[in-house]
């Protein structure tokens, strides 16, 4: 059974503990505060509280019907109550107030504490909970009435209002005083209350009523995922609850079970990795293959993440530069051709590419580009222009051409 606020409250109130006689659980007591919550009290050391609790309202006659009582804890001793218009009194109640503001302080054991707030005028009728039996299609209202004896509230079920005269601290309604079958899926409102003396305070409770037994799923599921309640299947979002009817579960009382559902995701577990490999090199995750004809994509680890959804990495290759190098060679005339990385090269192959596998710093292959020249001639000659004799020495000027060795 819900709890749910009050309609109607004065200015700055706060709803707490019941300080009423016993009563079923269902109805428990919100009283609205002349403060917004408890004071700390004033001196070293003190625990003291004080929580000014409304127990009647002014009449908007002008009677002084207010009653507010204190609520002191944290400290024993003798108590002294001083209001704001001089009076003094260990009294924690004081009544016949007329509406208006009041404050004081409250000493106990030298502790002290402050508190203030407002007495309202007119009638006040806080909600506290709304039933529905669906076994006799009545609903029982539950409130909590202020005001000056006998209050009459006035209650609508979708277009049907009526009044009823409040007692105690409940109302019971039945659809079948209202010509209706049941209550579910219909709106009930509370629009005014009036007191004795004719006062009224307009009221804005509205409820749309649900079966009895419903209860709530709040889920979160993995993304691209979904899940059956009843036989509803849920695979997008859902934060507003949506209403679904369990078949072939209904209570004891032989009433139908819903389930108010609400379906989220849990945000996608998703991560990037950016290998660097060689130009023409292979690589592998989770034995998914990439290169140059795969270089990005994605992988899925099933359950891998922490919410135990599946993870979803993205690999995009990097690829190193291609280390090349050119190699010039000169053969001599009838010399053997040249074999490098496994290729020969000659006269009837100067030129041409070789892949040094591994041969990169990097580890990669390196590609060397050959080209083979061969001497035309192994020929030398000797030319000079003159012959000159200095100490006993031949001076001569020589041309090389070839694979020779000249002096």
């Amino acid at each position: 059974m819900g709890l749910y606020p009050p309609p109607e409250v004065p200015k700055t109130p706060t709803l707490i503990r019941s300080q009423l006689p016993a009563a079923p659980v269902a109805l428990l007591y919100w009283a609205l505060l002349l403060t917004a919550g408890r004071l700390p009290a004033q001196g070293t050391g003190c625990g003291l509280t004080v929580e000014p609790e409304l127990r009647n309202t002014a009449s908007c006659t002008g009677r002084p019907t207010g009653v507010v009582e204190l609520i002191v804890a944290g400290a024993t001793g003798t108590v002294s109550v001083s209001w704001h218009d001089g009076l003094t009194s260990p009294q924690l109640t004081r009544r016949n107030l007329p509406a208006g503001d009041y404050s004081g302080t409250v000493t106990v054991a030298g502790c002290s504490a402050d508190f203030s707030g407002t007495v309202p005028t007119g009638p006040r009728l806080g909600i506290t909970n709304v039933d529905n039996d669906c076994r006799t299609g009545c609903l029982t209202l539950g409130y909590l009435p202020l005001g000056n004896a006998p209050l009459t509230a006035t209650v609508a079920i979708d277009d049907t209002e009526r009044d009823f005269v409040v007692h105690g601290f409940a109302h019971r309604l039945c659809a079948a005083d209202l010509g209706l079958d049941d209550f579910a899926g219909r709106e009930l409102r509370l629009s005014r209350v009036v007191d004795a003396d004719g006062c009224a305070t307009e009221l804005s409770f509205r409820r749309t009523i649900q079966p009895t037994n419903v209860g709530r799923l709040d889920t979160l599921i993995c993304p691209r995922s979904g899940i059956f309640v009843g036989e509803e299947y849920f695979d997008l979002p859902q934060l507003t609850p949506q209403r679904v009817r369990l078949p072939g579960r209904t209570t004891r009382s032989g009433c139908d079970t819903f389930v108010n559902v609400t379906v989220d995701f849990h945000p996608p577990a998703r991560g990037e990795i950016s290998p660097l490999i060689c130009a023409n090199g292979e690589y592998e995750f989770r034995g998914e293959g990439f290169g140059r004809g795969r270089q990005r994509g994605e992988v899925i680890l099933r359950g891998a993440a922490r919410d135990g959804c599946d993870s979803t990495v993205v690999v995009a290759l990097r690829f190193l530069p291609v280390p090349t190098a050119q190699l010039d060679t000169l053969l001599c005339n009838g010399a053997p051709d040249v074999v490098i990385g496994g290729v020969r090269f000659g006269r009837g192959n100067p030129t041409g590419t070789v892949v040094i596998p591994g041969a990169a710093a990097n580890g990669c292959d390196s590609i060397i580009t050959v080209r083979v020249t061969r001497e035309d001639s192994d020929e030398a000659i000797l030319t000079g222009d003159g012959i000159v004799c200095a100490d006993h020495r031949l001076a001569q000027r020589v041309f090389y051409r070839g694979n020779g060795v000249g002096r």
